[in-house]
């Protein structure tokens, strides 16, 4: 989702880092084995770089590599995470971070600072950029503080901030001088032609996951999720050993069983009620009914 944002957004060429053995991948990405020669090669080659979305654990070498190479870095999702459990500080190159609340309370030690504390307290300890996202998003940036008077529930659906983050890349790369600003410019302005023609911009995402902030185990990071008829979900191993199986659906639809750690998408294109769960989850449930 990155990638291709950043794409729409002006960036000439997109490498994108990954097992290609694991994950599908769109024509118009360079897919990169994630080996470090290799990333160092294309890292040499680009204006700026991603860091976060879809990144797993197990990756510490590649990530203090890139956060310590001279390039312009957006830091999301995993990057954050990562980020927040590390003893590093400020960066010494140009940083661009993009934290929901919960990231950001991580990046502030879980002190209880409101949005404006916690933003002017990421900005002291790490340096660089920063946009605190949410209704009223925050945008640090240039040594000033930004509001963005604009809130829309389904922008905190999972994949919009990686989009986010490949929107600032893209404007980033093309020159702009407040690639921050810019991006949640861009943003939020999709968003509303989305709302007017009432449709959504991107594909809404699910995670798979072992466990979630709140610690329940075997979880999607959205329980419920309304679409309208025609939109697209898609699932993201976010975690192994995960897949989406339909056990229930309107008349005529194939009750469909995803493959184990694969991404998955599914175009709803009949109206009712669907009900799916992960294999992995099912076991799991019947194995502590047993024990």
């Amino acid at each position: 989702m990155s990638g291709i944002s950043a794409l729409r957004a002006g960036a000439g060429k997109v490498f994108w880092v990954t097992n290609t053995n694991k994950l599908n991948f769109p024509p118009e990405l360079i897919t990169v084995d994630p080996e470090l020669k290799e990333i160092n090669k294309f890292l040499k080659m680009s204006k700026v770089c991603i860091l976060g979305p879809g990144l797993p654990i197990g990756f510490e070498e590649l990530i203090i590599n890139i956060w310590n190479f001279k390039i312009p870095l957006v830091l999301d999702a995993g990057g954050l995470r990562w980020l927040a459990a590390s003893n590093l500080r400020e960066r010494p190159y140009h940083l661009i971070g993009t934290p929901h609340a919960g990231e950001a309370k991580d990046l502030v030690g879980q002190r209880k600072l409101d949005r404006f504390e916690t933003i002017k307290t990421i900005k002291n300890i790490y340096g660089g950029d920063w946009i605190l996202k949410g209704p009223g998003t925050l945008i640090h940036e240039s040594n000033q503080l930004w509001i963005n008077n604009f809130k829309m529930p389904e922008l905190g659906t999972a994949g919009s901030g990686d989009i986010l983050a490949g929107l600032i890349a893209g404007v980033w790369s093309s020159g702009s001088k407040t690639p921050a600003r810019s991006g949640v410019w861009l943003h939020t302005n999709l968003a509303k032609k989305a709302l007017i023609k009432k449709k959504h911009t991107y594909i809404s995402a699910i995670d798979m996951l072992n466990k979630n902030a709140d610690g329940e185990r075997m979880v999607y990071s959205k329980e419920i999720a309304r679409v309208a008829v025609g939109e697209t979900i898609t699932w993201l191993p976010a975690s192994k050993g995960h897949n989406v199986h339909f056990i229930s659906a309107p008349d005529g639809v194939d009750l469909i069983k995803s493959k184990m750690n694969k991404e998955f998408s599914f175009k709803f294109e009949k109206e009712g009620i669907y009900l799916y769960q992960c294999c992995l989850l099912y076991t799991s449930d019947a194995a502590d009914e047993r024990s």
